[in-house]
C-alpha cells in the first residue's frame, strides 16, 4: 500500500521526537526559572504542571507526525488517504473491532504497567497516580480531547498507516510489528511505560495488518487511553 520510501517516516519520527523532547525541556526550564525549586516530579503540587507538559508535548509531537505524514502521502507522492488506511467503508465493522480489541488491550496494559512499576520501583510518574488534586471539568475535557481523540488519530495515522505500511512493504510481518511498536513506545518519553506501550503498539499493528483500515486501531487506541484516564481520575491507578 505504501508509495513512499522508509526513510521518510523515519525522518519525520526523528523530527517529532526531537521537537517533543525540546518542548518538554523548555517548559521545565521556564517553570524552574519562574519559580525556582517549585517543580518536583513526584510531588502532589506538580501533577497539574506535569499534565500541562504532557498535553503540550503531545500536541507538538503528534502535530508534526500527522502533518509530515499527510504532506508526504498527499503532496510528495500524490497518493490517496486510502493508501494509509483512511477508508470509511464498513465503518461499523471496524468500530466493533476497535472496541472488541481495545478492552482486552486495556487490561493487558494495566498488568504490564504494574510489572514495569515493580521493575522501576520508585520512579512512577505523577500523572499515573490517583493521589493528585481534583481536576476541574474543563481540565478533564481538555485532557480527554488530547489523549482520547487527538493522540489516537494522529499516532495511528503515522505509526500504523504510514510507518508500519512502509516497513511492511520491505520486510516480513514480525520485524515490522516489532520495530514499529518499539518506536511507538520510545516516542512517549517514559521508561516505566515502555513495556505496556510496546505491547499496545504491537497489538495495534496486528489489528491494522488484519483489517487494513485505520478506524479499528484508532478506536482501540482511544479505548485504551480513555480507560487509563478514567481509572486514573477515579483514583484506581
Amino acid at each position: 500500500m505504501a508509495y513512499w520510501p522508509l526513510w521518510e517516516p523515519l525522518v519525520i519520527f526523528a523530527a517529532s521526537f526531537a521537537a517533543g523532547l525540546i518542548t518538554s525541556i523548555l517548559l521545565l526550564v521556564i517553570w524552574e526559572s519562574a519559580s525556582p525549586g517549585s517543580f518536583t516530579f513526584f510531588s502532589r503540587e506538580s501533577i497539574m504542571r506535569y499534565w500541562i507538559i504532557v498535553l503540550i508535548t503531545t500536541i507538538v509531537a503528534d502535530g508534526l507526525l500527522v502533518g509530515g505524514t499527510l504532506f508526504s502521502v498527499l503532496r510528495r507522492h500524490g497518493a490517496r488517504l486510502e493508501s494509509i488506511g483512511l477508508d470509511f467503508e464498513k465503518v461499523s465493522g471496524n468500530i466493533y473491532w476497535g472496541l472488541a480489541t481495545g478492552i482486552p488491550m486495556l487490561f493487558v496494559g494495566i498488568g504490564l504497567g504494574y510489572l514495569s512499576n515493580l521493575i522501576f520501583r520508585g520512579t512512577a510518574d505523577p500523572g499515573a497516580s490517583g493521589a493528585g488534586p481534583d481536576y476541574a471539568i474543563s481540565t478533564i475535557v481538555i485532557i480527554a480531547l488530547v489523549l482520547v481523540v487527538l493522540a489516537p488519530v494522529c499516532e495511528e495515522i503515522f505509526f500504523r498507516g504510514y510507518l508500519f505500511s512502509a516497513m511492511r512493504n520491505r520486510m516480513s510481518l514480525q520485524p515490522a510489528l516489532l520495530l514499529s511498536a518499539c518506536l511507538f513506545a520510545f516516542v512517549h518519553f517514559e521508561a516505566i511505560g515502555f513495556l505496556p506501550r510496546f505491547a499496545v503498539g504491537y497489538a495495534l499493528g496486528i489489528i491494522y495488518e488484519y483489517r487494513r483500515n485505520l478506524i479499528a486501531p484508532i478506536v482501540a487506541h482511544a479505548v485504551y487511553n480513555g480507560g487509563l484516564l478514567a481509572l486514573s481520575l477515579i483514583k484506581v491507578l
